[in-house]
């Protein structure tokens, strides 16, 4: 059976997110086909940036998150120097078309293709690709845009809470290599204050807001 399918980083799995993968859920309603996400693992972001960059999900926080939301398959391709490298029409011709897709949806920043040089405009207009695309509007609150960045921008910050309305779920925490808020107090799901030092061995916990 074909998909229908959202494609990104999905980093945190974010009310922005959780968007696009209700629109990829209907249209598999609509059509009877699978509801999939198209991700990377490592996420883009660290693959540039040698690892340094923090991540708010892991490869398994994010499936989990995408099979939570409705996802029912998740494509997690292998970032790495020929998808780096790869030509954005490349990308379009050998592997998108390749992957049995009815309809792609992505969201208004969508790029692909070596330094980034598609964009949805150009794979909705690409005439040899074999599939629908749609492109999925952006969410705002406070007519700002929901995104990964804002979001461990305030977790770097310590505003926990807010994160999480951002997030729509609580934060979790699973090693040094997600996003670490600063040394504080915080309130985790458990309902137990919680207080965080960054340097100290990182065990799983889930904050949902900073006293």
């Amino acid at each position: 059976m074909r998909y229908c399918a959202c494609i990104g980083n999905f980093d945190g799995v974010h009310l922005g997110h959780q968007k696009l993968i209700r629109e990829t859920v209907e249209c598999a309603r609509q059509y009877n086909l699978i509801p999939a996400a198209i991700t990377f693992d490592p996420d883009p972001m660290q693959y540039f940036s040698d690892y340094k960059d923090k991540i708010l999900t892991d490869s398994e926080q994010k499936k989990e998150l995408l099979y939570k939301y409705g996802i029912e398959e998740v494509l997690l391709f292998p970032f790495d120097d020929v998808i780096a490298n790869m030509a954005d029409s490349d990308f379009v011709h050998f592997v998108l078309n390749e992957m049995e897709i009815h309809t792609l949806l992505c969201g208004e920043d969508f790029s692909y293709g070596k330094n980034g040089k598609g964009n949805p405009d150009k794979l909705k207009n690409d005439p040899d690709k074999n599939f629908t695309v749609r492109i999925v509007s952006d969410l705002k609150i406070d007519d700002e845009k929901i995104s990964s960045t804002r979001i461990r921008q305030l977790i770097n910050n310590g505003e926990i809470e807010k994160a999480v309305s951002l997030l729509g779920h609580d934060y979790t925490i699973t090693s040094s290599n997600n996003v670490l808020p600063p040394a504080g107090r915080y309130l985790t799901s458990e309902g137990k204050e919680y207080k965080f030092n960054p340097s100290a061995k990182i065990r799983t916990l889930n904050l949902l807001k900073e006293l």
